[in-house]
């Protein structure tokens, strides 16, 4: 039996690493195995039809400025200007039925990946499966654009397309896939396991609060910023992404797609669910563990049946005592073991699993209250998860406030939540004044180079695309300059602002309400959400940022095209307590040493000219990688 989807994922030959490996019992083996280029199926001859294998959709060439015309597919909707912006160099790898190449930037020192697909199914491929196909394609780009504020996923920069490929740019991670470092490092340990860990549960905890199953979790989909061993870790792949209504309720209408060793039992049912994903995550722990998978074809490992994966995924318990584990803390047996329950309803949610004591750092770093400006990056990220439109909103609340200011009562010391942290309920806090100080926000607005200095200077290690991909999601329009209310918003716990100033919140909310309503019909129309954001933003992401405004009223059950009333209105605004920064990578560094220049010297350097499309350009690489692992 094998994988026969045209976007399913490719099985990579994971059993010869795993072989030659040993997991960390063997991090001192110097062997080496040939592997396939990142994404390319495996070069075992299969035996007869019963090992695992992918079936391709049409050969793929190199795009030219023109691109291929071979096949005339749908036009998307896409701007055709590719070869204007970019020129497209040497091959990366390949995965699935898309090939990744590098891409020059032709205005600035920017390279970034570009990720090709096939806009056919492939030659033989129905009507029907065609627009299948072309679906998969939109939702891929879809959740790329979601989760674009998160430093978990690769940012997805702009989307092309010509007669035959959708190209996706996206942030270009030169660290290559962790399936081809895994072990390799003098350094790996379960500490390093636990570091990888950490950074995919993070990324499922934001799929799953935004009703996304990403289906194909496992070490060959996600990817490290550099070649530095305690590089931060990304996820780039999406292709068998789809959204889901209710945790509870799963999706029965997906078929067997994905690489068998990682597929949860209820999969192998057709039932799929955001615990399934917590599964295939389990799997990938016991992979980077010990370099064996818990399921396999044990009678033949390296042509193995897909059947035989099945039945041992549906029948096999999870065994402790083998040799493998030796030497693994029992507190990493206690994680995988939570994570690979067969019942679902027993397993950890991602967000859960993030708690796990094997996921902590050191219990005296846990135990201790945190400053806000450990926070500033995880907010931002936790903001931008937000719609742009329900940003613009917590911006303008936010700038009424400080124009009115408005405090908490000075006799009410600042809340904290659960991890000691403190709750930032209003713009005029004096934690948040602190940090507007430390910021240098001498006036009511402070250019992005100097912001981007001051995170530096609180102990923030970013790449330099990160830097400005935190700060898009804060001066949405791209004016090269962050507002004291932007910032502020950014920061604020929307959550405990509507509940500890409730009366303020309601008044705020009517009147921006209000001021939408233009015709005082008690209905925000739909063309009215539209010209707000035109206003935000500029004309190429309107589509998207309306596009995901649409999303984040039907996860409130309302449909924008018939306009918001004040109710529905003020239902999309509430933030839930699925809002956690936990989700959220912090990128605090250990000691913020920028190897040579001063840090001021360096970041002068690197940030002059960063302003989105501004007319100079980006003069280095990439800002030093943080040591995610403490």
């Amino acid at each position: 039996m094998s994988d026969t989807t045209v976007r399913g994922t490719t099985v990579y030959a994971n059993r010869l690493w795993a072989a030659s490996l040993g997991g960390l019992r063997s991090k001192s083996r110097t062997t080496k195995v040939n592997r396939p280029c990142a994404g390319v199926c495996r070069d075992i001859t299969p035996q007869s039809n019963t090992a695992p294998q992918r079936q391709h959709g049409s050969a793929h060439e190199i795009p030219t400025r023109e691109g291929p015309t071979t096949v005339c597919s749908p036009d998307l909707g896409y701007s055709r200007q590719l070869s204007r912006r970019y020129d497209i160099g040497q091959q990366l790898g390949s995965g699935g039925n898309a090939i990744v190449y590098m891409a020059q930037d032709r205005f600035t020192p920017k390279v970034l990946a570009c990720k090709s697909i096939p806009k056919s199914a492939g030659t033989n491929a129905t009507q029907a499966k065609t627009a299948e196909h072309i679906e998969a394609i939109k939702r891929e780009v879809g959740v790329l654009q979601q989760l674009r504020g998160s430093l978990n996923v690769a940012c997805l920069e702009e989307v092309y397309e010509d007669d035959t490929y959708v190209h996706l740019l996206l942030e270009y991670c030169k660290g290559g896939e962790l399936a081809h470092r895994i072990g390799l490092s003098k350094d790996y340990s379960e500490m390093t396991v636990a570091s990888y860990m950490r950074s995919v549960l993070r990324t499922l905890t934001q799929c799953h609060s935004n009703h996304i199953l990403h289906r194909d979790v496992k070490p060959g989909n996600f990817m490290l910023v550099s070649d530095h061993d305690k590089a931060p870790l990304k996820a780039v792949d999406f292709g068998l992404a789809v959204t889901f209504q209710s945790a509870s309720e799963p999706r029965s209408d997906l078929g067997l797609e994905g690489t068998p060793w990682y597929m949860a039992p209820e999969v192998l049912s057709s039932e799929v669910l955001p615990a399934s994903d917590v599964w295939s995550a389990g799997v990938m722990t016991y992979q980077l563990l010990t370099g064996q998978f818990p399921f396999d074809d044990k009678q033949n490992p390296f042509k193995p049946s897909v059947a035989k994966i099945w039945g041992s995924i549906l029948s096999s318990r999870v065994n402790f005592n083998r040799s493998c584990w030796a030497g693994i803390s029992d507190e990493a047996k206690d994680f995988v073991g939570s994570l690979l329950n067969r019942d679902p309803t027993l397993r950890p949610t991602a967000k859960e699993a993030l708690q796990h004591p094997w996921l902590k750092g050191k219990a005296e770093e846990r135990s201790q209250g945190q400053p806000l400006h450990r926070s500033v990056v995880q907010r931002i990220q936790r903001f931008a998860a937000s719609s742009l439109f329900k940003r613009t909103i917590y911006q303008h609340i936010a700038e009424e406030w400080l124009a009115a200011g408005y405090a908490a009562s000075p006799a009410v010391s600042c809340p904290i939540d659960s991890r000691a942290r403190p709750l930032i309920t209003m713009p005029t806090e004096s934690l948040l004044q602190r940090l507007f100080s430390s910021l240098d926000f001498e006036d009511e607005a402070v250019d992005r180079q100097k912001l981007a200095a001051g995170f530096q200077r609180l102990g923030y290690k970013l790449e330099v695309d990160e830097i400005e991909q935190l700060l898009d999601q804060v001066d949405t329009a791209h004016t090269g300059q962050v507002a004291r209310s932007q910032l502020a918003a950014s920061q604020m716990d929307w959550q405990a602002t509507q509940q500890n100033h409730a009366e303020q919140w309601m008044a705020s909310v009517h009147k921006v309400f209000q001021s939408f309503d233009t015709d005082a019909d008690g209905v925000i129309a739909y063309e009215q959400i539209v010209e707000c954001l035109r206003s935000k933003l500029p004309l190429s992401e309107v589509q998207a940022a309306l596009q995901q405004a649409m999303q984040e009223a039907q996860k409130h059950e309302q449909s924008m095209h018939e306009g918001l009333s004040f109710a529905s209105f003020l239902k999309m605004l509430r933030s839930s307590s699925a809002d956690s920064l936990d989700q959220f990578d912090d990128r605090l560094s250990g000691g913020g040493s920028w190897h040579g220049a001063s840090p001021y010297e360096r970041l002068d350097s690197l940030l002059e000219g960063s302003v989105r499309c501004g007319d100079k350009d980006i003069t280095a690489s990439a800002l030093d990688p943080i040591s995610e692992v403490y």
